[in-house]
C-alpha cells in the first residue's frame, strides 16, 4: 500500500465531528449536539440563577444575522467536501503512480544502456586481445616457417654437421671421410678456414684433399689434391683429366665428390664382372695372371689389387679367335662429375676384325641380360659353345 492509499484510509476512518474546515467549527455543536433532556435543562437554569445571584446578570443572547443552516444541509456540504478532498487525493496518487512508472522505465533504459555499454566495452577488450593474440600467433608462425624455410628448404649446408655429415653419406654411400682435421690460416691477409681430409673407398682408392675455405663469404678459395693421381688415371682417365683441368682449380668439391663416388660404384662392379668371367671362362683366358686367380677369395685386396684396374680381357676360342672385351669408365656428366660405362666387344681373327656388327648386337642385349649373359649368347650363336 502506497502513501497516498494509507491517506486515504486514514482519513476515511477519522470520525466526522472532526470537521476539518474552520468556518464550520463553530457551527458543529449546534447541529450534532444531542438535544437537553429536563434535568439537564433544570440543572442550566440552577447555574444561571446561581450566576444571577452573584451580582451577575444573565447576558441576554447576541442576535445572529446568518441564515440557520440545517443538519442535513451541513452533512451534505461535508461530503462534497470529503469527495472533493478524496479526488484530489486519488489525482495526487495517479500523479505519483505515472511519476514512478515513468522513472521505472527511465530506470530500465539506464540500465540497458549500461548493459549494453559494458558488453559492447567487454567485446572492444576481448577484440583488442584476440587482435593482440593473433599477431602474436602469427609472428610466431611467420618465425617459424622462416626457421624451416631457412633450415630446410635452403641450399646453404646445414649448421648441424651431427645431421649434416649423415645426410651427405647418402649422396657418396661408396666412399668414406677419414682424417678429417681443420684448422685457420692467414692467406693473401685473409681469414682461411682449412679443412684436410682421406677420401677412402675401400680397395680401390685413396685420396687426400685440402680444402680452404674463404671466412669472409664462406666460399672455396683453394682445393688442392694432396694426393699422386697415378692410380687414379688407370681406373678413369678421362675423369682424372676432368679433375685436373676443372675440378680442382674451380674449386668445385661438389663434383670431385660426386664423381669419385660413381666412379668407385662402377669399378666395384667391373671387378665383380671380371671375376665371374674368369670362373667362367678360365682355360680360354689369355693372360696367365687372370687365370690364377682363385675361384673363392679369400683375399679382396688381393682380387682387387690384380682386376680394379684392367680395362679388357681376351678370351681365345679354337685356337683361331680372339674374343676381346672391353669396359671403360668415363666421365658423361662433366656439370656433375657422374661416372659411365663403355663396353665394347671385338672379335678377331689373326689380327684382323670380324664380325663387325658383334659390338652393336652385343650392346643391345647387356640392358635385359647382363654382361656375363650376353656374352655366352654371342658364343652359342656364333661359335656354338
Amino acid at each position: 500500500m502506497t502513501e497516498i492509499d494509507n491517506d486515504l484510509h486514514s482519513f476515511d476512518k477519522r470520525p466526522t465531528m472532526a470537521a476539518t474546515s474552520p468556518r464550520l467549527e463553530s457551527n458543529l455543536g449546534s447541529v450534532f449536539d444531542t438535544p437537553y433532556t429536563k434535568q439537564q435543562q433544570q440543572q442550566q437554569q440552577r447555574q444561571h440563577t446561581s450566576s444571577s445571584s452573584l451580582g451577575t446578570s444573565p447576558r441576554p443572547p447576541a442576535p445572529s444575522n446568518e441564515p440557520k443552516i440545517t443538519a442535513r444541509e451541513m452533512q451534505l456540504r461535508l461530503q462534497q467536501e470529503l469527495i472533493e478532498e478524496k479526488q484530489k487525493l486519488l489525482q495526487a496518487k495517479a500523479t505519483k503512480l505515472n511519476r514512478i512508472e515513468a522513472l521505472q522505465s527511465r530506470l530500465e533504459q539506464l540500465t540497458k544502456l549500461q548493459q549494453q555499454a559494458e558488453r559492447t566495452e567487454r567485446l572492444n577488450k576481448l577484440l583488442e586481445r584476440s587482435e593482440v593474440e593473433f599477431y602474436k600467433n602469427l609472428r610466431y608462425r611467420n618465425q617459424q616457417q622462416t626457421k624451416y624455410i631457412s633450415n630446410q628448404l635452403n641450399v646453404l649446408p646445414l649448421p648441424n654437421w651431427d645431421l649434416r655429415l649423415p645426410l651427405a653419406k647418402k649422396f657418396i654411400p661408396y666412399l668414406d671421410i677419414d682424417k678429417l682435421t681443420t684448422y685457420n690460416e692467414y692467406i693473401d691477409d685473409r681469414l682461411v678456414r682449412v679443412f684436410q681430409f682421406t677420401i677412402l673407398s675401400p680397395l680401390v682408392l685413396n685420396l687426400t684433399l685440402k680444402l680452404e675455405i674463404n671466412a669472409l663469404n664462406d666460399s672455396v678459395y683453394q682445393l688442392i689434391v694432396m694426393t699422386n693421381l697415378t692410380t687414379l688415371r688407370m681406373l678413369s682417365y678421362s675423369f682424372t683429366q676432368a679433375l685436373i683441368n676443372d675440378y680442382i682449380p674451380n674449386g668445385k668439391i661438389h663434383c670431385v665428390m660426386y664423381g669419385l663416388n660413381s666412379l668407385t660404384k662402377l669399378i666395384q662392379k667391373r671387378v665383380k664382372t671380371w671375376h665371374q668371367l674368369i670362373i667362367k671362362y678360365r682355360p680360354m683366358v689369355d693372360n696367365e695372371r687372370l687365370r690364377d686367380i682363385p675361384e673363392k677369395v679369400s683375399d679382396y685386396k688381393q682380387l682387387y689389387a690384380n682386376l680394379k684396374s684392367v680395362e679388357f680381357i681376351d678370351v681365345v676360342i679354337k685356337d683361331k679367335y680372339k674374343l676381346r672385351l672391353h669396359w671403360s669408365i668415363v666421365n658423361n656428366d662433366h656439370l656433375t662429375g657422374s661416372c659411365q660405362s663403355k663396353v665394347h666387344l671385338y672379335i678377331t681373327q689373326d689380327g684382323n676384325a670380324i664380325l663387325k656388327d658383334t659390338g652393336p648386337l652385343f650392346s643391345s642385349l647387356i640392358p635385359k641380360y647382363g654382361i656375363i649373359n650376353s656374352l655366352e649368347i654371342i658364343l652359342c650363336n656364333v661359335f656354338n659353345l
